[in-house]
């Protein structure tokens, strides 16, 4: 998996990769980076087992976080160390999942199976620019660019037809000192219903 999951889309061989590797760090997007290095580099973390099927990211019935544990909300709230921003625009999660590297390092995930929307917020490195950061993201990706969401830098990801190997829109934003990322079953929503959600995100 990846420091950050915002890293889980990229551009291989001139064709946009979208897998999907649902372990512990990020629920991911999986597959080679190539739109940049992230802050806070180092060794990508591996954890759990990759599903093949890049929309198992949106099934309950597969594990979010293989080597993670589902908790509650008030649990995730308590262990995380960083504020737990959850969009208003939805019902209080069916499922909130959490891991813990160790050293300070955890990461949460909170999946909406009927909405089609997966949530991942882990914290963002101190003395990183976000907004550098996001556009690093973008870099190559036609339909992709940057914006702002309630003032945060945000990266912009959208569904490309041509390009995906997924069915998923993706949605990153840094804010309040955490990194999150949204994707969005492309089949029961498009982006701007994602940007949507990303724009109520709060504590």
């Amino acid at each position: 998996m990846w420091d950050h999951p915002c890293e889980g889309v990229e551009v291989m061989r001139g064709r946009l990769v979208v897998g999907t590797a649902i372990a512990a760090s990020a629920i991911g997007l999986a597959v080679a980076l190539s739109a940049g290095a992230s802050p806070g580099s180092g060794p990508a973390r591996t954890a759990g087992s990759v599903s093949e099927d890049v929309m198992a990211l949106f099934d309950p019935a597969v594990a979010l976080m293989p080597d993670g544990r589902t908790v509650t909300l008030a649990e995730a709230t308590e262990l995380a160390g960083f504020p737990i921003l959850r969009p208003s625009a939805l019902a209080e999660p069916p499922e909130v999942w959490f891991y813990d590297y160790g050293d300070g390092v955890r990461e949460v995930a909170l999946r909406y199976p009927e909405r089609g929307i997966v949530v991942h917020l882990g914290a963002f490195p101190q003395g990183s620019d976000p907004a550098s950061y996001l556009r690093s993201k973008v870099e190559g990706l036609p339909l992709a660019y940057t914006t702002t969401i309630q003032a945060y830098p945000a990266a912009v990801i959208p569904y490309d037809r041509g390009r995906s190997s997924g069915l998923i829109d993706v949605v990153c934003l840094v804010a309040q000192g955490v990194e999150v990322t949204l994707y969005g079953d492309h089949r029961s929503n498009d982006v701007g219903t994602l940007l949507s959600v990303a724009a109520s995100l709060g504590t």
